[in-house]
This record gives structure tokens, C-alpha cells and sequence, in this order.
């Protein structure tokens, strides 16, 4: 319904009331009509519907839609976008009039309907007082958007209908009023809006009550259209530069740049000769012969280069059938025929500008008109250059025209994914077996034995997890000489790995089992956001543990004691670097949405949703909270055993030292592999995906790197926590198997005991 409402917004504007009537009565009336409609059901009608398709399957602006579809017609994006841009500089002075006409319409006698006002010139006649009086020398005081398609353009002709017999009712009311012909006082464009139309309903009853109306009317339509303009352009480049607009704030300011770049050249309109300018934006920028040609070349384009068959395969995608062939037989055939023969008749008939039908303009004048219509339509050729220049290869080889306008081959790897409302699944709806992954099984990304063996998987991971993490925490709070500083952070582990537990893999677990994300888009937001934060506080407490290690073997610091003090700011750290890593998508950087075979939920690497900035969020990620833990835990490890094989190279004749270094160096290789176990696949897959949007990949290819991360919630206690002794005694103890308890030497008393000797 927005959508509907916004375009009839765009397409009902000014010329359906203040040039529509005019050329209906210059061109015989209502004989009129039968060239109009014949226009409306071959050229109007199939244009909208495929430049509406268009956007709706690209879904992108008005430049990249063309880039994605066809490169060698991208200039005709170019252009369409400097009319808009033309469109909506003039525009503004329309709603600045019509804002000044309506103000006045307040005051008790309407200015333009007497001759005693400042500005009035000697040649000023008061109709009211001199109704026989001649005017030679005198001056005035996507469900199935097809169908809407096609009663959008019903309803803009309609409109102009009964816009033309309000007008024209109103004009032949005052032309019988001064007993004069209407060709007397019959006008276009502006000079009807705010000349002939304000000095009719003066001598209407009431006045002031129609002026209003009829003003309130001008700035309704000059608003909705002028939206839509600048809509356009900032959508055109949003989706060109996405990492820089897509953000609302930059967004908004682009926006505000746009018009106020708009008004600032708008101001030469309202000088004295403002007037003049005006008209030759309004004859040229915008004129009959640009918006012809690139009818022409849009119908060219889809029916011929690109293909009529492949466009109504797109539509066959989105609406699950293809519409009635009459649309795409025009834009093979009768539209580009139509325009170019229409064309070709306004060019022979072409003639030059006169303000007001009178003033003829200077040649500079007509060279700035020329420029203005030139700017846009040379868009076209001038970019077909530049793409067959900058294309390898000859004209000959046929490689060069792959290139430029992508083979369905091509296309469907451009496409391979399929967006909808808070999520993305990694495959073609060519076929049309893509469905919402919240409310629909996702059996065709993977076979039924697939998701039951992913819910064998998580409950494995629950039933081994758990406990692990569990116990710690049990054992931690039964046994006091467990309370170290240290052990703090292996606490701050399990935590993380019960949160994982808990509300990540059971959730992954229950989907699995119903072969799609059942929870909906709020449920796939919680699940994310807490899998993302117990994952993060996970792979913070392996990077605190990391420099305390580094900090007391290695000494940089000289003597360092690690206390209570130091584990709970380290372990207060670890929550504050996972909120910056989970908050963000909960309030509109990037989002969380299904991964993989859909049936759990992680940030959105994958598109560049507006509005949602993925692109700098997959940066942040993958540069802070990846790229910096890796160097980290590297560095410190790395300098952890060259600092041990020192201690143990000095007392080579020590037996304990000599253990000692082989079971830290044992460890820091458990440490960091299971790092890089956890968090490389997926940080890899991500990365690649960010820098090769649209590229193939299948469901499972994003599953498994997923599911290792996830993992971490299991192999983390073990490689932390069961291979330290004096945790793993107590365990043994609290579950009844004291028999199995070793000596109480635990590696990092090991590692504190190397240390000493260095």
C-alpha cells in the first residue's frame, strides 16, 4: 500500500492540471483522446510496468539497476538522474510560488484581481470593469504490482480527465464572464496555474475559498513529486557508494546537501529574468524529446539486448506467473516503434522557445537550452564508449558482449541469493522452492537427514557442554583454593559457555529438529545476540588469559602479581568487548538473521540490507574482533614459549624445567590451535563473502564455519579447564570418583615455577 500510495503521489504531479487540459484542448478535444489512449495502452503503461520490475527484482537505484541488468546501458541510469535532478531544481520554485499565491489567497480582497497593486504595469486591465476588452495588448494582474502498474497509469489518466474538465469548466466560466473566446484564455504550464486560473476564480463567488483550495491543490502535487525526486537520487547514490550512504546519518545529510545545492540554483529562478531560466528548464531539462528517447532505449534494451523472455522469467520469480505477453510484445516491437516515430515528427516540427509566445531568446539562450537536454541524453552514448573502451577485447568477440551485458549464466551468479524481510537464504527463487525461513521447512537447501543430524550434533553439544561448564562453576564455588585470581577468567569462560548452551544450541537444536527457524525474527534476534555475546565473552577471556600468562612468564612489567582486582576488570572487559560486538545489530547496525541451513541466527555478512551498514560492521568485526584477538594471542604465546625454551636451554640438567617447557609449550599449541579452530572458518567465510557479494555459495558451505564457532562452547573448558589439574581433581572428587585424583600440580603452577627461574 506504500508503495501504491507513493507512486501515485509521483505520478499524479502538475502536468495532469496544468498541461494535460491545455494540450487536450489545442489537439481537437476529445478526438484527443484516441491517440492518448492508444499511447497509454502501448507506450505508458508497458514502460511503467518495466521500469517498475525492474527495481522491484534488482532492488536497487536507478543507476546500479541498469549496471546489474545491462553495463552497457548503465548511462541511460546516468540520465534519467540528471533529469531528475533538473526536475527537482524547478520544481522547488513552483512550491515557492504556490506557497506565496496561497497566502495570499487570506487576504479579504485577492491581489490579482484588481489593478492597484505595485507591481502592476500600465497595460493591466480590470476584467471586472472592461469585460469586452481584447487581450492583444494587455497583461494579466510487488504482491502482484503488474496490477497496479496498470491502474496507477489508469488512475494518472483519469486524474488528468477530471482535472481537464475542472480546468477547463473554470476557464470557459470566465471567458463567458468577458464575453471572449476561450482560445482567449486558455493557457499552459504556469501561465494557467498562476495567471489565468488565480484571475477566473476571482470572479467566482467566494474566491478566497477556491484560491485556497486550488493552491493547497498545486502544493500537494509539487511535494509528492519533488519527494519522489529527491528520493531518487539519494537512493541512486546510496546504492553506489553503500558504504558511505547507507549509514541514516550520512544518509540524511546527503539528503539535505541535495537540497540545498537545489535551492541555492534555484535561486536564479526568482531574480528579474528568474522567469526566463525557469522556462528553459521546464522546455528543455525535462523535455518531450529526452523522455522519448530514453523510452526508446529502455524498450531496446530489455526487449532486444537484454531479453523480453529473461525479464518475464524475473517477473515469473517474484509473482510465482508471467503476466499477459501484450507487455513484452510492446517492449519488443510497438513502444520503441511508437516513440521513434513520434521522435522523429517532434524533431521536424521542432520549433524554438518563445517566452510567453512572444520573446524570442537570445542564441546563447537556446545553447543553454540545448546544453540542458544534452547533459542527460548524451549519458547514453558517451557511457556505451567508455564500457566497450575499458572492456577487454575486440568488438568481434563475443566475450565482449558477455561482458557487457551478463549471459543468464552470469546473471544467475549475480543472483544466487534471495532477500526477504530479515533474511537472506543462498539460492535462486528461479524456481520458485524459496520460502521464509520462519515460517516454511528449508528441505531444498538440504536433505530432512541433514538437519536430523545437525540436531543429533547440537544435542551432543548440550549434553557434553553443559555439564563441563556447569561444573566448573559448581566446583569453583565448593572449593576454595580454587578461588585464584586466575581462575577467575576460566569462571568467566564457562559462563560464556553456558550462555552459548542455553540459548544458542538448544534453539539450534529445537530448529533443527523442525527444519526451519520456527522462533520468527524476534526469537532469531535474541538466539543471535545471545550466541554472539557468549561467543565473544568466550574469545575475550582466551585473550586476558593470554596476556596474564604473558605478563607474569615474561615479565614486561618486572615484578607483576595478577589479583582479584586485575581478573575482575579483565573479566568486566570481556563482557564490554562482546555487548560492542552484539549490541550493534540489535539497534541497527547490520542485523541478525538465519545462517547456513537457517535454523540458527548470526550477524548479516551477506547483503547490504539499506539502511543497516553491513559493510562497516563486517569491517569492525572482522578488523577488532578477530584480526586484533589473533595478533594478541599469538604474540603473547609466541613470546610465553620462546621465554620458557630460554629458562629450560640455562637449566638444561633440571628435569622439572625441562617438563615444565614441554608442557607449556604443549599448551600454548592446545590454545592457540583451538583458537583458530573456533573463530578462523567463520571469520574466513566471512570475509570472503563481504568482499564477493553475490558470489555461489551453498547453505552448508555457511553452516559448518557456524557450527565450528559454536563448538568453542566445548572444546574451550576442555583444552582450559579439564587439562588443569586442580580443577579437574575437584571434578573428579565432586562427581564421585576421587580414586582418579592426581597429584595437586597444576600447569599453571608449572608455568609460574619456569618463570621464576628466568
Amino acid at each position: 500500500m506504500e508503495f501504491i500510495l507513493a507512486a501515485a503521489g509521483h505520478i499524479v504531479g502538475l502536468g495532469n492540471v496544468w498541461r494535460f487540459p491545455y494540450l487536450c484542448y489545442k489537439n481537437g478535444g476529445g478526438a484527443f483522446f484516441i491517440p492518448y489512449i492508444l499511447f497509454l495502452i502501448t507506450c505508458g503503461i508497458p514502460l511503467f510496468f518495466l521500469e517498475t520490475s525492474l527495481g522491484q527484482y534488482t532492488s536497487h537505484g536507478g543507476i546500479t539497476c541498469w549496471k546489474k541488468i545491462c553495463p552497457l546501458f548503465e548511462g541511460l541510469g546516468y540520465g534519467c538522474q540528471v533529469v531528475a535532478l533538473y526536475t527537482g531544481v524547478y520544481y522547488i520554485i513552483i512550491l515557492a510560488w504556490a506557497f506565496l499565491y496561497l497566502f495570499s489567497s487570506f487576504k479579504s480582497e485577492l491581489p490579482w484581481a484588481s489593478c492597484d497593486n505595485s507591481w502592476n504595469t500600465a497595460g493591466c486591465l480590470d476584467h471586472s470593469h472592461n469585460q469586452t476588452s481584447s487581450f492583444g495588448n494587455g497583461t494579466s494582474s510487488v504482491v502482484e504490482f503488474w496490477e497496479d502498474c496498470v491502474y496507477l497509469c489508469l488512475l494518472n489518466s483519469l486524474t488528468s480527465f477530471v482535472a481537464g474538465f475542472a480546468i477547463f469548466s473554470v476557464l470557459g466560466f470566465m471567458a463567458n464572464e468577458q464575453g471572449v473566446d476561450i482560445s482567449m484564455v486558455a493557457e499552459s504550464g504556469p501561465g494557467l496555474a498562476f495567471i489565468a486560473y488565480p484571475r477566473a476564480v476571482a470572479m467566482m463567488p467566494l474566491p478566497q475559498l477556491w484560491a485556497v483550495a486550488f493552491f493547497v491543490m498545486i502544493i500537494f502535487l509539487g511535494l509528492d513529486s519533488e519527494f519522489v525526486y529527491q528520493e531518487s537520487l539519494v537512493t541512486t547514490i546510496s546504492d553506489m557508494y553503500p558504504s558511505i550512504f547507507r549509514n541514516n546519518c550520512r544518509r540524511k545529510l546527503l539528503l539535505l546537501a541535495i537540497n540545498v545545492a537545489n535551492f541555492l540554483v534555484g535561486l536564479l529562478m526568482v531574480t528579474e529574468g528568474g522567469l526566463y531560466i525557469f522556462q528553459l528548464f521546464d522546455h528543455y531539462a525535462a523535455s518531450g524529446m529526452t523522455l522519448l528517447f530514453f523510452a526508446i532505449i529502455e524498450s531496446v534494451c530489455i526487449g532486444w539486448v537484454y531479453g523480453a523472455d529473461r525479464q518475464y522469467d524475473h517477473i515469473k520469480d517474484m509473482i510465482g506467473y508471467q503476466p499477459w505477453p501484450f507487455m513484452k510484445y510492446c517492449w519488443q516491437y510497438f513502444t520503441s516503434a511508437i516513440c521513434t516515430l513520434t521522435l522523429l515528427f517532434t524533431v521536424v516540427k521542432y520549433t524554438p522557445l518563445k517566452f510567453n509566445n512572444t520573446y524570442e531568446y537570445p542564441w546563447w539562450g537556446y545553447a543553454i537550452g540545448g546544453c540542458l537536454a544534452l547533459s542527460s541524453t548524451l549519458m547514453v552514448p558517451l557511457w556505451m564508449l567508455y564500457a566497450v573502451s575499458v572492456t577487454p577485447g575486440t568488438l568481434t568477440q563475443c566475450s565482449k558482449v558477455t561482458l557487457l551485458c551478463p549471459s543468464k549464466s552470469q546473471f544467475a551468479e549475480m543472483e544466487n541469493g534471495t532477500q526477504g524481510n530479515n533474511f537472506y537464504i543462498p539460492m535462486n527463487n528461479r524456481t520458485g522452492l524459496v520460502r521464509n525461513p520462519y515460517h516454511y521447512t528449508q528441505y531444498y537447501l538440504a536433505d530432512p537427514w541433514f538437519f536430523k543430524l545437525l540436531a543429533v550434533y547440537m544435542f551432543f553439544l548440550i549434553c557434553t557442554g553443559f555439564p563441563i561448564n556447569a561444573l566448573t562453576l559448581m566446583v569453583t564455588a565448593q572449593n576454595k583454593k580454587l578461588r585464584q585470581p586466575l581462575n577467575f577468567i576460566l569462571v568467566n569462560l564457562s559462563v560464556a559457555g553456558l550462555i552459548m548452551v542455553c540459548f544458542g544450541f538448544t534453539v539450534a537444536f529445537y530448529s533443527s529438529l523442525m527444519g526451519y527457524f520456527s522462533l520468527g525474527p524476534t526469537g532469531c534476534a535474541i538466539e543471535g545476540f545471545m550466541a554472539t555475546l557468549g561467543g565473544q565473552v568466550s574469545l575475550w577471556s582466551l585473550v586476558v588469559l593470554a596476556i596474564e600468562r604473558y605478563i607474569v612468564v615474561c615479565k614486561p612489567m618486572g615484578s607483576f602479581k595478577f589479583t582479584a582486582t586485575h581478573a575482575a576488570t579483565g573479566c568486566a572487559f570481556t563482557w564490554i568487548m562482546a555487548a560492542s560486538c552484539a549490541v550493534p545489530p540489535l539497534v541497527g547496525w547490520s542485523r541478525y538473521i538465519p545462517e547456513g541451513v537457517q535454523v540458527s541466527c548470526g550477524p548479516d555478512y551477506y547483503t547490504l540490507a539499506p539502511g543497516y551498514n553491513n559493510e562497516s560492521f563486517v569491517l569492525y568485526l572482522f578488523t577488532c574482533h578477530f584480526c586484533v584477538p589473533v595478533f594478541i594471542i599469538f604474540f603473547t604465546y609466541g613470546n610465553l614459549v620462546c621465554t620458557v625454551k630460554a629458562a629450560a636451554a640455562q637449566q638444561q640438567e633440571s628435569e622439572s624445567t625441562q617438563k615444565a617447557e614441554r608442557e607449556v609449550t604443549r599448551m600454548c599449541v592446545l590454545m592457540v590451535f583451538g583458537f583458530l579452530v573456533a573463530w578462523t572458518p567463520y571469520a574466513t567465510f566471512a570475509g570472503w563473502i563481504f568482499l564477493n557479494k553475490g558470489a555461489a555459495f551453498t547453505a552448508l558451505t555457511a553452516a559448518i564455519p557456524a557450527f565450528f564457532a559454536k563448538s568453542s562452547a566445548l572444546y574451550n573448558p576442555v583444552i582450559y579447564v579439564l587439562l588443569n589439574k586442580q580443577f579437574r581433581n575437584c571434578m573428579l572428587t565432586t562427581i564421585g570418583m576421587g580414586g582418579m585424583v592426581e597429584d595437586e600440580t597444576s600447569v599453571s603452577a608449572s608455568k609460574t615455577e619456569v618463570s621464576s627461574v628466568s
